[in-house]
């Protein structure tokens, strides 16, 4: 039985980059009533998670930054990995010579190198993408990416990593050209740096992490805390930094706007971000568990004649 269910943000709980779909947020209330868990599992950090929680009303623990930090819904961390500063000179020195541009997720917030430069390009493809918005919702889309996107603009890898006792959790890189530019600068990270696992959210993004702050890893590790195996929990995601927790959860499902890499790891596909995908996904797992306990009751009085394995095959794992 699944009693921790686990789900990404962008492109699955969230319908734009801020609002939680209303049967998601009335799944999740559902399951808390029940006695479940529900945890969120990010890119984003904690702040720019809670900042789209807090508009829905929901007050969930979050693993943040592809799984570098864990916060409990006290708020309180409870777990987080980081990159050695040794290893983001390294890289940095690397996207410099490169000439892309670079952003450092940390402790003290979020710095990216040519910002200014970075948050006109996205504003301007925001406009692009939604036209068909009137003046005064646009503006407010706009109000709200850069609260999420707001960073400190900087030049040098020196200028974040002086100041004291700072950590860093994750690096992104962007450029327009995604899959077909990162291809070499993925065998790079690969090849010179195997502590750091590199995933995406976005095909114009890489994200890079300390090997140990993967989603799956850390959704294992809260399921510890409550007592849990990875067979009690239910992982949802669209995109690869998702795999991980939809390949090792007892139901890993994948949105139906995910890529088709992403879905073939999954046990089944559910609907998209904007149709409520989440919730159905959670509805069809409950209804899969009323149905497993009924056929299990009647196998205890006898009413049946099929094995306990035949009703194993019955569910999605």
């Amino acid at each position: 039985m699944i009693k921790l269910f686990a789900s990404d943000m962008d492109g699955t709980l969230l319908t734009n980059h801020v609002e939680v779909h209303k049967n998601n947020i009335q799944a999740i209330r559902k399951l808390q009533k029940q006695g479940k868990h529900f945890i969120v599992c990010t890119g984003r950090d904690y702040l720019q998670a809670n900042f789209a929680l807090e508009q829905a009303e929901l007050h969930l623990p979050v693993i943040a930054m592809n799984g570098a930090q864990i916060f409990d819904k006290n708020h309180d961390i409870i777990w987080e990995v980081t990159i050695p500063h040794e290893t983001v000179y390294a890289l940095l020195d690397y996207f410099d010579s490169i000439d892309l541009d670079w952003q450092l997720v940390t402790s003290e917030g979020n710095f990216r190198k040519n910002y200014a430069l970075f948050i006109n390009k996205v504003i301007e493809r925001k406009k692009a993408e939604r036209n068909n918005l009137s003046p005064e919702q646009l503006k407010e889309e706009i109000r709200q990416l850069k609260i999420l996107l707001e960073a400190t603009d900087v030049t040098t890898a020196e200028e974040v990593l002086s100041i004291p006792d700072i950590k860093v959790f994750k690096i992104i890189v962007s450029h327009d050209d995604g899959p077909t530019y990162f291809k070499p600068v993925r065998e790079h990270i690969d090849q010179a740096h195997p502590n750091l696992v590199v995933t995406s959210a976005f095909y114009t993004d890489l994200e890079i992490n300390h090997k140990d702050a993967q989603k799956g890893i850390a959704v294992a590790h809260y399921a510890e805390t409550l007592g849990l195996s990875m067979k009690e929990v239910f992982g949802i995601g669209d995109n690869f930094n998702d795999v991980s927790m939809i390949r090792d959860a007892g139901i890993g499902v994948a949105m139906g706007n995910a890529p088709d890499e992403v879905k073939a790891v999954a046990d089944f596909v559910t609907d998209t971000n904007v149709n409520g995908g989440v919730a159905k996904a959670i509805w069809r797992v409950l209804e899969q568990e009323k149905y497993s306990i009924t056929l299990f009751s009647f196998i205890r009085e006898g009413s049946f004649l099929f094995s306990e394995n035949h009703v194993r095959k019955c569910n999605m794992r």
